[in-house]
């Protein structure tokens, strides 16, 4: 088994964690708040956890507000891209607990309408599910600076956030030939195309990860969830499992959580974990999830 964690870059409890039993690297999520130069960041984090794998999380094609205006009837989003869809359509923000309308998009400005001023940031993710999106180019300025930093420092491992499209592998490479690539699924675009047409070109080279958390925005139903993490754990047998992993464990670990982990790799046979953000904030709470995961894991192969 084996365990990415994700974690502020300023933490100072890397070079315990990664001596941790089953971890294997931490993942640098790039929406993060940077303070220092980025070859200086990616450097020193390298440095802080061995042997271990620093991931570069590139959030691609995911949408995210960069700024926002008030006017007297609607609010106008600055978005990371330029996008294309059949408008008005839904908006979800906060993994679906809060919705709006966008109803007209220009350049990289669109209009949000049905959402509180106080609701909405900058920095805040946004997904739109319609199959009309389109979004004018995966990597964003700030993705390409990531990446030429990290191939500066030695580092060449990148998740893909959002990975639907064979050109998404491609322009990584265009800037990094050495990249290691894990993709990430959050979407029905990204198994029906990625896994199943893209992935089987790269997989001597590629990882699968399956992102529960947007994945359950946009599939059909959530009742079709379980099929799709089948999907993916069937073309790629060393698929990593994301989000909403021991995601009520912040104070302790839950029957829920518990019920979970043995589903997960009892059933669906899954062995590699990415822990997120939410468990990862506070040290008790990612060695509890730690702890859970290597737990669960020797009870499953006893049996």
């Amino acid at each position: 088994m084996e365990i990415i964690y994700t974690a502020s870059p300023y933490e100072t409890y890397h070079e315990e964690i990664n001596k941790m039993p089953s971890v294997s690297g931490m993942r640098l999520n790039t929406i993060s708040q940077i303070s220092e130069p980025l070859t200086n960041l990616i450097s020193r984090l390298d440095s802080k956890i061995g042997e271990n794998k620093l991931w570069i999380d590139l959030k691609g094609r995911q949408l995210r507000i960069i700024d926002k205006k008030r006017t007297p009837y609607h609010i106008e989003l600055t978005l990371n891209h330029k996008l294309t869809a059949d408008l008005p359509l839904k908006v979800e923000f906060n993994t679906g607990t809060l919705k709006g309308r966008i109803t007209h998009a220009y350049e990289d400005k669109a209009i949000l309408l049905d959402c509180k001023w106080d609701d909405i940031r900058a920095g805040q993710s946004l997904n739109i599910t319609h199959p009309s999106l389109k979004v004018e180019k995966y990597l964003s300025p700030s993705c390409e600076l990531y990446i030429k930093a990290a191939k500066k420092c030695g580092v060449h491992n990148y998740m893909l956030s959002f990975a639907e499209e064979e050109s998404d592998v491609s322009d990584v490479l265009a800037i990094d030939s050495a990249a290691k690539i894990y993709a990430k699924i959050e979407t029905k675009r990204g198994v029906d195309n990625f896994v199943e047409n893209v992935f089987p070109k790269y997989k001597d080279s590629i990882r699968l990860i399956a992102a529960r958390g947007d994945l359950l925005l946009h599939l059909n139903s959530a009742h079709d969830l379980d099929d799709t993490l089948t999907k993916i754990i069937k073309f790629d047998s060393n698929a990593i499992l994301a989000s909403r992993l021991l995601a009520t464990s912040k104070e302790k670990i839950s029957s829920q959580d518990m019920s979970d982990l043995f589903y997960i790799l009892r059933d669906l046979k899954y062995q590699s974990f990415l822990i997120g953000d939410g468990v990862s904030l506070f040290k008790p709470s990612l060695i509890r999830a730690i702890n859970a995961l290597n737990t669960v894991n020797s009870k499953v192969n006893e049996k």
